[in-house]
């Protein structure tokens, strides 16, 4: 396989249902708790042909199209850049990391707490391969993530964006208005506006949960303390060493992809010709070979050390997401009840850092604020000074975690009683991940 590192040239739910799912499987549970090397480019390079004459008729305008920028808000086409812009983006990003910018006063990007709470847990595809992007390559060829991403299903992997790159292109799209580059068609286009198209591009997917789009939660660092362009690669390091998945960094920077390679995670670097098609196809079969065909008969979550470890980091994920959906549902109630008047009760969301906290919070503002949520409820106020603890921490057995997501999946649908048909189709969108990760451990 010849993937190179290249430098040369994502309504509502019924109460009722999830009272009875939970009734049903907490009775259930009682009764069972009594008794890089690096890659060579001339595999890729054999690929690249000469267009022949009439694809190119059929693929050229008939007049030249130039992009102008007439409105910061205007849409745009995603469109990947030349050769010689691809170059400049890279370098401008990269200056920009060795001289610690400054951002203008009141622009700064949001912190990594911030983004990390943006993004919804997910996990890697079964055969787990992974393209984690550099800021770059998110810029300068957005149309190709575009048709990676919709080949995700086809080919079994899954794009990660780094935390560190959404607090990049937050820097750029603000204090990059004077650097512009062309597209492949020639038009003239502003780093700025293309990091806004990427940052929505990005936000868009990540909204839905099947798109193929994952971000980088908080959590998943070997070294939170990494920065810049070693923060991007020890978000390849997690995924490749914690999660073993099949890493494939896809970057423009030359120093960034002999680091990646140093440490054995296999780069590609974009060159004219290459495709999200040609990418997918040859990163699937490097992994086919490499580690043979996925066999359902040989997965079994509990059956070994290794498994074991799995399975915990699998019960993690799932009680960090029930974690982060919960702990925004109790912010938006607060908020919507007292509105400016929040400050005056010395709230802050951070302060409650894990579910037992707010087991504790939610009782203490229930006249206030969570009684009229729960008044159809069969909980009451003393009810969560009761709660066992394998409701409060991470699963330690299917059993466990399916009456963990039945109670909080209960919880929820009375949290987001006044919330929009969005919140609770997201609600069950990760209802029915959370019973496909446990079923993977039964």
């Amino acid at each position: 396989m010849g993937l190179a590192s290249i430098h040369a040239s994502g309504g509502n739910k019924s109460t009722s249902n999830f009272q009875k799912r939970f009734n049903n499987d907490q009775q259930a549970g009682q009764t069972q708790n009594k008794n890089a090397f690096k890659y060579t480019v001339a595999d890729i390079d054999k690929l690249y042909q000469p267009t022949p004459p009439s694809l190119l008729q059929q693929s050229q305008p008939s007049q030249e199209t130039k992009y102008e920028i007439t409105s910061e808000d205007e849409d745009l086409p995603m469109l990947d850049m030349d050769d010689q812009s691809v170059e400049l983006v890279s370098n401008y990003l990269s200056d920009r990391r060795s001289s610690d910018v400054s951002e203008p006063e009141g622009t700064l990007p949001r912190s990594r707490e911030q983004i990390d709470s943006s993004f919804p847990m997910m996990v890697p595809t079964k055969l787990r391969t992974v393209f984690v992007v550099d800021t770059n390559f998110v810029v300068s060829h957005l149309n190709t993530l575009e048709t990676l991403r919709s080949l995700s299903q086809r080919f079994h992997h899954q794009i990660i964006i780094p935390s560190t790159v959404m607090q990049e292109l937050d820097g750029l799209k603000v204090s990059s208005h004077d650097v512009t580059v062309r597209d492949e068609h020639g038009g003239k286009r502003q780093v700025a506006h293309l990091a806004r198209l990427a940052n929505d591009w990005i936000y868009r997917n990540l909204a839905n949960l099947d798109s193929g789009i994952m971000g980088q939660k908080l959590r998943q660092t070997i070294d939170s303390n990494c920065i810049k362009d070693d923060a991007i690669l020890d978000c390849c390091l997690y995924f490749k060493d914690r999660l073993e998945c099949f890493v494939v960094l896809l970057s423009n920077d030359k120093n960034l992809c002999l680091k990646a390679l140093t440490e054995q995670v296999l780069t590609v670097s974009f060159r004219k010709g290459m495709s999200a098609q040609l990418i997918s196809s040859k990163a699937y079969e490097e992994n086919l070979s490499r580690f043979g065909a996925h066999d359902p008969l040989q997965q079994n979550a509990c059956t070994n050390q290794h498994s074991v470890l799995q399975f915990h980091e699998l019960m993690s994920m799932i009680y960090n997401e029930v974690y982060d959906t919960v702990i925004e549902a109790v912010d938006h109630a607060m908020r919507e009840e007292y509105e400016t008047e929040l400050e005056l009760i010395d709230y802050s969301k951070n302060n409650l850092l894990n579910l037992r906290e707010i087991s504790y919070f939610i009782p203490h503002f229930w006249i206030s604020v969570f009684g009229p949520l729960f008044q159809k409820s069969k909980m009451r106020q003393s009810d969560w000074k009761e709660l066992p603890p394998f409701l409060l921490g991470v699963p330690t057995t299917p059993q466990e975690a399916t009456l963990f997501t039945r109670f909080w999946e209960e919880v929820l649908t009375f949290l987001l009683a006044n919330s929009g048909d969005q919140e609770f189709g997201r609600l069950d969108s990760l209802s029915r991940r959370w019973e496909g990760l446990i079923a993977q451990c039964n």
